[in-house]
């Protein structure tokens, strides 16, 4: 339950108390209105204390990732070592339920790696490579995310490289000479 929705019904419900207490204490039912009374007190003093929590990102995102590992942690392997990445699709996934369907299509184990401020899972089948990236806030640096990323650019860019030299490759002429030699005129080049 959020923190929001605690926050009404403990508003609610100290509001009922207050009430039934005091239609207890004008009905002359004495006994009543002190366990009325004291049960409002008690649910007003939870909501003054629920109201001034503080709850910051840390403990949240704790709070979270212990709940993540707790429940799932037959299917999660954790890991020290980054993921290698060579022939990978990164797709990357906004939430951890997601994750948790694929990884149950797949039946693969989730791969959980930790850094400072963030949790890297990531789900493998194949060439295909699902990454759920958990952080403390948006502000965070994940270094991670940043190799995902990077890695996703340079392959977007060498695909449509590729792309162009195949493109290019059919403009491959053939000539034949007279002496039975043939010479090939591509607009391709060979990378030294």
């Amino acid at each position: 339950m959020e923190r929001e929705d605690k926050l009404i019904i403990a508003g609610i419900a100290t509001l009922i108390t207050i009430i039934l207490s005091f239609v207890l204490l004008f009905n002359d039912v004495m006994n009543y209105f002190i366990v009325g009374a004291s049960l409002a007190g008690v649910l007003f003093i939870y909501l003054i204390i629920l109201a001034f929590s503080k709850t910051d990102d840390i403990s949240v995102y704790n709070k979270e990732l212990r709940k993540i590992l707790k429940t799932y942690d037959s299917i999660i392997v954790y890991t020290k070592d980054e993921i290698i990445l060579t022939d990978q699709n990164v797709i990357f996934l906004k939430k951890f339920k997601d994750l948790l369907k694929s990884q149950e299509e797949f039946n693969k184990p989730i791969l959980y790696y930790e850094e400072p401020q963030s949790s890297v899972f990531t789900v493998q089948d194949g060439n295909e490579l699902l990454v759920y990236i958990m952080k403390i806030n948006e502000n965070v640096d994940s270094r991670n995310e940043n190799r995902f990323i990077a890695y996703v650019n340079n392959s977007k860019k060498q695909k449509e490289t590729d792309v162009k030299v195949l493109d290019d490759l059919d403009k491959t002429t053939i000539i034949q000479l007279k002496n039975n030699k043939t010479v090939k005129v591509s607009p391709v080049r060979k990378n030294k």
